[in-house]
């Protein structure tokens, strides 16, 4: 004899358990608060004194290397539209000649690697510093932070780190942007033409890819994963929180956006009016102007530098939430 089958009991089952997942779901997506998520991560900013003057120190070099880029860019494209004449072959002689005669070559030698340095090696390892120093402030606050301790485990997710930021290189922003004006100061009448949809495109694709592969760091620290493993998780949990992603993503490009614009003035102030009293005034004033350029761009890598630590906190606490989300939504699909 065949077991009676109940439609209405199976439909109540399958209602009730879909009223649940949906339950979960909403809740879930209810506790994502923006406004909360950025207090917190403020707050955590500010009260970590030992964290800003950790990072202020790459953030002053990097501030000052930026500054050279931007300047190196502003003279190639006066020279190129005709403001200014420079003859490039003249001034690397010129340069060369008097590292050579001044005895400078070895210091020359010794400024590059700091800068290849601090450009590419350093990054890696103060992102993995700053993480595992969010990740105790969340976990464990009544302790005080330990910047040694989270030196040496820095060390210990560097390569990962680097490797992925290296596979990641390609897509920066910065450097499409360098691309993009190399190609058009030179080739702006033919080549550049052609190919500025592609770069276009190129460019909205690599934001796509910065927006999916943003938590492969996070991975690599919290969950000690393989850098493929890394980036294949955090597109997955990124595909999963879509739009809250996108908002924290929005979010952070504004806040980005209006740092950066205060950088530019900050430092290309002192810039021009350096550039302007080296001809026009005084040793004195020309020293002068060269302090104040100096502690103009001391207080901009302080800000940048809490920039940093405010913005790695908004991006562990929204990972910590997506994981905690996807989490009761696996639970949920285990206890049906």
């Amino acid at each position: 004899m065949r077991p009676s089958f109940d439609k209405s009991v199976f439909l109540k089952r399958i209602l009730k358990s879909s009223h649940n997942h949906q339950r979960v779901t909403s809740r879930s997506q209810r506790s994502m608060n923006y406004a909360e998520i950025i207090q917190k991560s403020w707050y955590l900013t500010q009260q970590q004194p030992k964290l800003k003057w950790f990072v202020f120190v790459p953030s002053f070099i990097g501030v000052i290397i930026f500054a050279i880029e931007i300047a190196w860019q502003l003279f190639l494209f006066l020279d190129e539209w005709g403001y200014v004449k420079i003859d490039f072959l003249e001034v690397i002689l010129s340069v060369t000649g008097f590292v050579l005669q001044s005895g400078l070559i070895v210091w020359i030698i010794i400024f590059v690697l700091l800068a290849l340095f601090f450009m590419y090696i350093l990054p890696s390892w103060v992102e993995g510093v700053l993480i595992f120093s969010v990740k105790h402030l969340l976990f464990d606050p009544e302790q005080n932070i330990h910047m040694r301790q989270r030196m040496v485990q820095g060390f210990e997710v560097y390569f990962r780190i680097f490797e992925t930021r290296a596979l990641l290189g390609v897509f920066s922003p910065w450097t499409i942007l360098l691309f993009s004006a190399t190609l058009y100061r030179y080739y702006h009448e033919t080549l550049f033409k052609v190919i500025w949809p592609f770069l276009l495109l190129f460019g909205i694709i690599s934001l796509f890819v910065t927006l999916f592969t943003h938590f492969a760091e996070h991975f690599v620290v919290y969950e000690e994963a393989a850098v493929v493993e890394a980036l294949r998780k955090s597109v997955t949990l990124v595909f999963l929180n879509i739009g809250s992603m996108m908002a924290v993503f929005l979010i952070m490009m504004l806040v980005n956006l209006r740092v950066m614009i205060n950088v530019l003035l900050v430092i290309g102030v002192p810039l021009a009016v350096i550039w302007i009293f080296t001809y026009y005034s005084s040793s004195f004033v020309q020293v002068l102007t060269i302090i104040i350029a100096i502690i103009l761009i001391a207080l901009t890598s302080y800000l940048g530098a809490v920039l940093e630590i405010f913005s790695t906190a908004v991006w562990t606490h929204t990972y910590l939430f997506f994981k905690k989300q996807q989490a009761a939504i696996e639970h949920t699909q285990v206890g049906e």
